[in-house]
């Protein structure tokens, strides 16, 4: 959402586009469930936890 914003340059976050709309929502759901990087390293860290266990 970060880069269609910059992208789009200031007219990303006018109502003229519905760009301002979703990158609002994904923020907050970046906020609410964690971003990428969280999820990696949740992923890797269930990976290693895995591996011991065998």
């Amino acid at each position: 959402s970060e880069e269609c914003i910059q992208l789009h340059g200031g007219i990303g976050m006018t109502w003229e586009l519905p760009f301002s709309h979703y990158a609002k929502r994904l923020i907050m759901i970046d906020h609410q469930l964690g971003d990428e990087d969280h999820h990696l390293a949740r992923f890797i860290a269930l990976g290693q936890a895995a591996q011991t266990a065998q």
